[in-house]
């Protein structure tokens, strides 16, 4: 709790124009825990072309709440949403405490969930890397045939008995990347269908007792 005067110091060094991340100096999880999340953090990095290393405990001014609140990848990682977002954001480094009670329910299948989630933030980023790729992987496969037919039609040079399984093999490879080209092409324009506008009041289907929710108390 102390931690909470250190994140709103932060923002009003920042004039309240960032959220501002805590980020932890150390983790307290076990030795295979903290290597998937590093393992995590490397996955995130390679597919997103970013970094993240923060979580949900933040601060958040009221001039970006509302901006927040209409951003539809909110409901599936907070972090990665903002991120995506572009919103402006600061990380600072905070030591957690020791739990209360109870025990964390963050375990490794909840891990790769959450690893999951973040990366489906960026799915019109992932697409585009997917069909690089994909495109680069056509074109080395495409060189490596012409490479093999060059030296097998204009020179001397003696070509082993396999290289027509070679040239076999290549065009399988050619085959799946064009099959994996247009998987991500329709998933792409299919998510494109669905887009929904930005809805700031969707958290009252949240609440449970919404009448009360702007009584004055007693």
């Amino acid at each position: 709790p102390e931690d909470v005067v250190k994140l709103l110091g932060a923002c009003a060094e920042e004039n309240d124009r960032k959220i501002i991340f805590a980020r932890r100096k150390k983790r307290q999880e076990s030795i295979g825990f903290r290597s998937g999340y590093l393992l995590y953090k490397f996955i995130f990095r390679v597919l997103t072309g970013r970094s993240i290393s923060f979580g949900n405990f933040s601060c958040i001014p009221a001039l970006l709440l509302e901006r927040i609140a209409a951003l539809e990848n909110i409901w599936v990682h907070y972090s990665g949403s903002i991120i995506q977002a572009m919103i402006p954001f600061k990380a600072i480094y905070l030591v957690r405490g020791k739990r209360y009670r109870g025990e964390s329910k963050m375990n490794f299948n909840s891990l790769v969930l959450h690893g999951l989630s973040s990366v489906s933030v960026y799915f019109d980023r992932l697409s585009v890397r997917i069909l690089i790729a994909s495109v680069s992987g056509f074109v080395v496969c495409i060189g490596a045939v012409l490479v093999i037919l060059y030296f097998k039609f204009f020179t001397d040079e003696a070509i082993p008995g396999w290289a027509s399984s070679l040239i076999l093999i290549i065009f399988t490879i050619i085959l799946q990347l064009i099959a994996v080209t247009l998987i991500v092409l329709l998933m792409q324009l299919n998510s494109r269908k669905h887009v929904r506008a930005p809805a700031s009041d969707i958290y009252l289907n949240f609440i449970g007792n919404k009448k009360n929710l702007y009584s004055p108390a007693p």
